[in-house]
């Protein structure tokens, strides 16, 4: 049994990192997370041998929707019903519901027939769901199924919403927000100024987020008063709070960790990965971070480190916890449960390789990982400390994919396909994708086909 000694290191900000301070960032959430790591591989001798490791997510069945090409954007669950939210281009989307008597096996309750609703919350009576376009709509969920009751123009732009049962507020992106009693009339309409990404309601407070901070309001009869911000870095779209701290997802920037009172930043997490929606789960908090299905462990929120990750089956978009994680992936959603095994995570720098590359190989999780000899190809070394790398150096020889066995319950077989060292050919077909542009909107490629499409990237944070 090996017992991995642990280092302390402060809380670190949440910046767009540079190349050293990503590095240092990992190191420090390294050290962290060995503080509570026992190591179950074993050595016999100088040999050390594979770890058998119970899988951290069990990944159970997907959740069916009756439609061909959903595109899921959000969710939201009180543990009984659980809402998805999203587009179907042919006009079947918007908001899908199920009923949660069996958590394992959520029984469809109706959707409505709209092109698409981007956010949705769930007041225990009715949800209400802003569009992209700036449209708020309320949707009955009842025996009778699921109806749209009313929509209001509210802006060009529509960002995140939430409601309690008794307001409903939401967000306009640079048009600012509102909140509102929730009645037909909206009664008691409230707006205030500054960019909004999400709301947050919680008894009489309001939480604001902006891409690049956060406020804090009390709510009473003669309005709102806002009584604490903070600034943030990276792109901040969503935020969920646990007992006694707020999770806040800010993109490649990570996921921040804050004071609910003081908006003190408490600590963060930062990764390969870009926080575009978190959940709350007891101690941990649930990251959907599009390539991946994260879990953090915030048991001491000064210290947040990477307990576990799932790979998406297109791109996770939201998740929300009750009895189980339900996951609204991009195309298939499903269902996940949560242990308390820790595991190894074996990650490629990169999606794609070529043949002669030198590649890296990543362990992001709390354990050692173990790889094999490779069929093709030289190792550095064949284990992986948590939050270490090491690399391998392809054949000049190689094609189609490489693969290697490791001890991560994940992925006993580690497949990385090579790309054409030639890249795109003109009349080659582009390959398919799932990305959010400046404003907002999520686009996938595939759902452009037939159209004319300009292209352009940067650097985001």
């Amino acid at each position: 049994m090996i017992i991995l000694a642990a280092l302390a290191c402060a809380p670190t900000p949440v910046l767009a990192p540079t190349d050293t301070e990503v590095s240092s960032t990992a190191s420090c959430t390294a050290s962290t997370t060995s503080a509570v790591t026992v190591s179950t591989a074993t050595a016999t001798g100088s040999t050390r041998q594979p770890g058998d490791y119970d899988d951290p997510i069990v990944r159970g069945g997907d959740i069916p929707l009756d439609v061909s090409g959903p595109e899921l954007t959000d969710a939201v669950t009180d543990g009984e019903i659980l809402l998805l939210a999203g587009q179907e281009q042919s006009g079947q989307g918007g908001v899908w519901a199920f009923d949660l008597t069996d958590p394992d096996a959520p029984e469809p309750i109706g959707q409505t027939n709209t092109w698409h609703i981007q956010r949705v919350c769930w007041s225990g009576e009715r949800a209400f769901g802003m569009t992209r376009d700036g449209d708020l709509m309320a949707v009955a969920v009842n025996e009778d199924g699921v109806n749209l009751q009313r929509t209001w123009a509210m802006a060009d732009w529509g960002a995140g919403v939430d409601c309690d049962g008794a307001r409903v507020a939401w967000g306009m992106g640079s048009a600012g927000g509102a909140i509102a009693a929730d009645t037909d009339e909206l009664s008691g309409r409230i707006d205030f100024d500054g960019e909004v990404t999400d709301v947050l309601l919680d008894a009489d407070t309001l939480f604001v987020l902006a891409s690049d901070g956060l406020r804090r309001a009390t709510i009473s009869e003669s309005g709102l008063t806002f009584e604490a911000s903070v600034a943030l870095s990276g792109s901040c779209r969503d935020l969920a709070l646990g007992e006694d701290w707020l999770a806040v997802a800010c993109g490649a920037a990570g996921v921040a960790i804050l004071d609910p009172e003081s908006l003190e930043l408490l600590g963060s997490w930062s990764g390969y990965a870009s926080a575009r929606a978190v959940a709350v789960t007891g101690e941990r908090v649930a990251v959907a971070a599009w390539t991946d299905l994260l879990i953090l462990d915030v048991s001491d929120p000064t210290q947040p480190w990477l307990r576990a990750s799932e790979p998406a089956s297109s791109a996770v978009m939201a998740v929300v916890a009750a009895e189980r994680l339900y996951v609204a992936d991009w195309r298939t959603p499903f269902i996940a449960t949560l242990g308390d095994a820790l595991a190894p995570e074996v990650r490629s720098e990169s999606s794609t390789a070529a043949a002669g590359q030198i590649l890296g190989l990543a362990n992001d999780g709390p354990e050692p990982l173990w790889l094999g000899t490779p069929a093709a190809g030289e190792l550095s070394d064949p284990w992986i400390e948590p939050g270490g790398r090491v690399t391998w150096q392809l054949p000049e020889d190689a094609s189609g994919s490489v693969e290697i066995a490791t001890d991560d319950p994940d992925e006993a077989t580690f497949s990385v396909p090579l790309a054409n060292p030639g890249g795109l050919q003109v009349g080659d077909a582009a390959p398919n994708f799932i990305e959010q542009d400046t404003d907002g909107l999520t686009w996938e490629l595939a759902s452009l086909r037939g159209e004319v499409v300009f292209l352009a990237t940067f650097e985001d944070g």
